[in-house]
């Protein structure tokens, strides 16, 4: 188990005044995870003598400035999602009215950060690592619900077992099917063509400021945001969560995490055209009618995709590292990039970062394709 942090008396105390319900149940072992507005502790029932994992529990505590209803849609979500198909299941909830404090009370799950492994995983250990995240994906999209946060840290995977729970659904959304996709295109015959703005006046007309801000969702993680998100199209549906499962791919492939820097929603689609090409990012802009001028950039007009992952795993290293995860030395990785497996996965990992989420795969689709025909043996 990965224990990040120990919890002293201070942070005990506080725990019995925000939730007591939580301690008179279980012993907080310690701090297994942490973000801006929870904090995950690993905890076991109180007075079980038990040791094993099946007695342990990962349970999320959320500050009280978290909006109660985007509470309620997670436990709602997580509940619905019921823990089927690689889906982190939710055991049970608790509130304090006293406090506003909510806490999520989940089986403990054994993992490994992916920054320790990410460079380290054989072919037959990313088909498995992926077709288990794609799963959860296609369970999520039957119910309606996108996740919008997926990611190596919200996709816990045991190398030993080979299975993996997709976990975090603080950002997670139902979709509501009538706002999925609209239009920015104007009419010729708006009133916007008949007033002083359209003709060089040096005032905003009363038709463009009665226009409605543009109101589209942005969440999601860095690095792993779609091209539909990062040009703020209304059109973000469960296709956002499979680009960002194409990007977990693309990691693991590649070895190189995370495959892209931190950068704003501008530097971000450069990043990305740079990999898929001008023309894929082009076509993509106007299927979801914006239109975005990328003639003075630098990047290629076709894909580098394969290419680029290709060099990029041939060339790669893998670090080893001590019992405490610290890194000793590298050694260079197996080149298995001739194999007919790694040809499909990188007609895989195409059909998930197709810029254009209009013939981008779906995450049942991507359960079809020829990578997951027949799972490969260790060391194949």
């Amino acid at each position: 188990m990965t224990i990040i942090e120990t919890v002293n008396k201070v942070d005990l105390s506080a725990i019995e005044k925000r939730i007591p319900e939580l301690p008179e149940m279980m012993d907080i072992v310690g701090i297994i995870g942490s973000g801006t507005f929870a904090t995950v502790y690993l905890c076991k029932l109180r007075d079980d003598p038990g040791e094993c994992e099946d007695d342990l529990f990962a349970v999320k505590i959320m500050l009280p400035i978290v909006n109660p209803k985007r509470i309620e849609t997670e436990t709602g979500i997580m509940y619905k999602a019921n823990g089927e198909s690689s889906v982190m299941p939710l055991l049970y909830d608790m509130l304090d009215t006293n406090t506003g404090t909510s806490a999520l009370v989940m089986p403990y799950f054994q993992h490994v950060d992916f920054s320790q492994y990410f460079d380290k995983l054989e072919l037959f250990e990313i088909q498995w690592y992926i077709h288990g995240l794609l799963n959860a994906l296609t369970h999520l999209n039957k119910l309606g619900i996108v996740h919008r946060d997926v990611k190596p840290a919200n996709y816990l995977f045991q190398r030993t077992t080979l299975q993996g729970q997709l976990t975090d659904f603080g950002l997670s959304e139902y979709l509501n099917k009538t706002d999925v996709y609209s239009t920015n295109k104007i009419s010729f015959d708006d009133k916007c063509f008949k007033s002083d703005c359209i003709n060089s006046a040096d005032s905003v007309c009363i038709f463009c400021i009665a226009k409605p801000a543009q109101r589209v969702s942005r969440s999601g993680s860095p690095g792993f945001r779609a091209p539909e998100i990062l040009i703020k199209s209304h059109r973000q549906d469960g296709m956002i969560d499979v680009w960002a499962a194409g990007i977990c791919l693309l990691s693991t492939l590649a070895r190189r995490y995370p495959f892209f820097p931190r950068a704003d929603d501008f530097d971000a689609l450069i990043q990305i055209g740079a990999l898929v090409g001008s023309e894929s990012l082009t076509r993509a802009c106007k299927a979801l009618n914006k239109n975005i001028s990328i003639s003075f950039l630098k990047m290629p007009e076709e894909s580098q995709l394969k290419d680029s992952v290709r060099a990029l795993r041939a060339n790669s290293w893998k670090t080893e590292t001590d019992e405490d995860g610290k890194p000793v030395f590298a050694t260079p990785c197996e080149d298995d990039t001739a194999t007919p497996e790694f040809e499909k996965a990188l007609d895989l990992l195409g059909h998930l970062l197709d810029a254009n989420p209009f013939t981008r795969f779906s995450a049942s689709e991507t359960l079809e394709h020829d990578f997951f025909k027949y799972f490969l043996a260790p060391n194949l």
